[in-house]
C-alpha cells in the first residue's frame, strides 16, 4: 500500500483538495485550515480505508501529512510507497503522452466502482501500471488549476466558450446577442450593445475577465458624443475596440481611449488617425497598423509615435502586424513597380529586416489578400495567415493555401509547444459547434473540438 498516497486521495475527495496541491509538508491547520472535527473526520476515514486504529490524542500530534504517513508506518501498516511528487510531473507530459494518459484517466473513472475504490487499485485491475496511473491521475489534479492550458473563444453564434488544453474540453462559458462585436484575449471578454451586428450607433462597451469573474462597462460621455463637422454634426459612437492586457483601447472618430480594468479612464484626442486595424503590445507601448500607417505610443496614450505613413498614391500597403515572440515586426506589399510586387519587413524602428519565406520573391497579388492589415500568428517553428499555416523556415503551406476557401479567425498560439487555436469556417462543413486545434509539433491534420454540451 502506498500509505501517502492513500492519505492524499483521503483529504482530496473529502475535503475537495486536489491531490497535485498536496505534500508531505502540507500542514492540516495552517495550510489547509483543518479543526479539531476536521481531523477526527480524517481520522475516521483513515480508519476505515486503512483498517487501523487511531486515537484521538494520537492525533492532537499529527500537524502535516507526512507526520500521518509516519504515523501509520508506526501502527504498523505496510507501505510500498514511492516518490509520488517525482511520479506526477505539474503538467510537463508531451502531447503524444497526454493522449495515452487521457485514455487511462478516462477508463479508470469510467468504472463502475470508480468513487467507491482507490483508482489506484481500479487501474492495477484494469492492467496498468503504477505509474501509469499516477500519471493519468496527475492529469486530472492539475487540469484545473493551469490557467495558462485554457483559452477562450466566441464563436460565430454569439457562444463564449472555454478549451481546456489538458483534456481537450471544449465548454460554454455564457452566451451574447449573436449580432454583437466580442472580441476575447487574455481570458478577458469584451463585447458592445450592437443588436444588428453594425458599430454605427454603439456608444457602450462591457467587459468580464472570466479567469477572476472581474465585470465593468463603459459609456462614451454623454458631452462627447457629438462633433462639429464643417458639413453636419456627427452623432459620435464606438468605431473600433482591441482588448488590452491592462484594459481596453476604443476608438470613436478621431478620440482614443485607454479603459483600464480598474475603472481609469484616459482619453487622446489625434487628429488624422483615422483608421486603427490591428493591434500589438510590447514593454507598456501599443502599436497600431491601418491601410497605410504604422504608429506607437505609450500604455498611457501620451508619446505617439509615427513609424511608417505612406500616402495612397504610393502603391504600398501595410498588409499585416506581428508579434514574434518578444518582438514586433510590420509588412509591406509594396506594388509600386511596373512590373513586380514585393513584400517587405520591418521593425518597429523602421528598419528592413529579411523577409519571411512565405513572403519573399515576386508576386503580381498578395497572399491571402485582404483590403486592411491582419495580424499574423507566431509560433517557435509555424506562422499562420489568414488562410493558411507555414513552415516557418521553407515557407511550405502545411495548411491551406492563398486560394484556400477556409479561414482562421480568431485564434490564438502557444508558441513554444507549436499549437494554433482559432474558429475555422468551412473546414469540414460541421454544424456541431466547437474549436479547431492544430498541433503542428505531432500533425499537421487539424483537430476539431466540438462543444461538448450547452448546458
Amino acid at each position: 500500500m502506498d500509505i501517502l498516497y492513500e492519505v492524499k486521495y483521503i483529504i482530496a475527495e473529502t475535503k475537495g483538495v486536489k491531490m497535485s496541491q498536496l505534500m508531505e509538508n502540507t500542514a492540516f491547520a495552517d495550510d489547509l485550515g483543518f479543526d479539531s472535527i476536521d481531523m477526527f473526520e480524517l481520522a475516521m476515514e483513515l480508519e476505515k480505508k486503512i483498517d487501523v486504529n487511531i486515537s484521538v490524542a494520537d492525533m492532537e500530534s499529527i500537524r502535516t501529512i507526512g507526520d500521518a504517513v509516519k504515523y501509520l508506518e508506526r501502527q504498523g501498516v505496510p507501505n510500498d510507497s514511492r516518490d509520488t511528487e517525482d511520479i506526477q510531473p505539474e503538467g510537463s507530459f508531451n502531447l503524444d503522452d497526454q493522449d495515452k494518459y487521457r485514455e487511462i484517466l478516462q477508463k479508470v473513472m469510467g468504472h463502475k466502482d470508480f468513487g467507491t475504490r482507490n483508482p489506484l487499485d481500479i487501474g492495477m485491475e484494469l492492467g496498468y501500471t503504477q505509474d501509469e496511473i499516477f500519471r493519468a491521475l496527475s492529469i486530472q489534479g492539475t487540469e484545473d488549476s493551469v490557467q495558462e492550458q485554457k483559452e477562450y473563444f466566441v464563436l460565430h453564434n454569439g457562444y463564449v466558450v472555454s478549451v481546456n488544453l489538458i483534456n481537450r474540453k471544449v465548454s460554454l462559458v455564457k452566451k451574447l446577442n449573436e449580432n454583437c462585436e466580442a472580441k476575447i484575449k487574455y481570458g478577458i471578454l469584451v463585447w458592445n450593445d450592437s443588436e444588428d451586428g453594425f458599430s454605427l450607433g454603439v456608444k457602450s462597451l462591457f467587459w468580464e475577465n472570466l479567469n477572476t469573474g472581474e465585470k465593468g462597462e463603459f459609456t462614451l460621455p454623454k458631452d462627447q458624443e457629438k462633433q462639429e463637422s464643417p458639413w453636419l454634426r456627427i452623432d459620435k459612437s464606438i468605431d473600433r475596440f482591441f482588448v488590452l492586457e491592462d484594459g481596453i483601447l476604443i476608438k470613436s472618430n478621431c478620440d482614443f481611449y485607454k479603459v483600464y480594468y480598474t475603472g481609469k479612464v484616459i482619453k487622446k484626442k489625434l487628429d488624422y488617425f483615422y483608421s486603427a486595424d490591428v493591434v500589438a503590445e510590447k514593454n507598456h507601448k501599443i502599436y497600431v497598423a491601418s491601410r497605410l500607417r504604422v504608429w506607437s505610443m505609450n500604455s498611457d496614450l501620451n508619446n505617439v509615435e509615427i513609424i511608417c505613413k505612406y500616402d495612397s498614391d504610393e502603391n504600398k500597403t501595410i498588409l499585416a502586424l506581428e508579434k514574434d515572440g518578444n518582438d514586433i515586426f510590420y509588412h509591406v506589399f509594396d506594388e509600386s513597380s511596373l512590373w513586380h510586387s514585393y513584400y517587405r519587413k520591418y521593425n518597429t524602428t523602421g528598419e528592413r529586416v529579411p523577409e519571411d519565406p512565405f513572403l519573399s520573391g515576386d508576386f503580381t497579388d498578395a497572399v491571402g489578400y485582404v483590403s486592411n492589415p491582419v495580424e499574423i500568428l507566431s509560433t517557435k517553428n509555424y506562422k499562420a495567415y489568414s488562410n493558411a499555416i507555414y513552415k516557418r523556415t521553407s515557407g511550405k503551406a502545411v495548411w491551406g493555401s492563398s486560394e484556400n476557401i477556409s479561414f482562421i479567425y480568431q485564434a490564438s498560439a502557444i508558441y513554444d509547444k507549436d499549437i494554433i487555436l482559432g474558429c475555422v469556417s468551412r473546414l469540414w462543413d460541421k454544424n456541431q459547434l466547437g474549436i479547431t486545434l492544430f498541433d503542428l509539433s505531432k500533425r499537421n491534420t487539424p483537430v476539431f473540438l466540438p462543444l461538448e454540451s450547452e448546458a
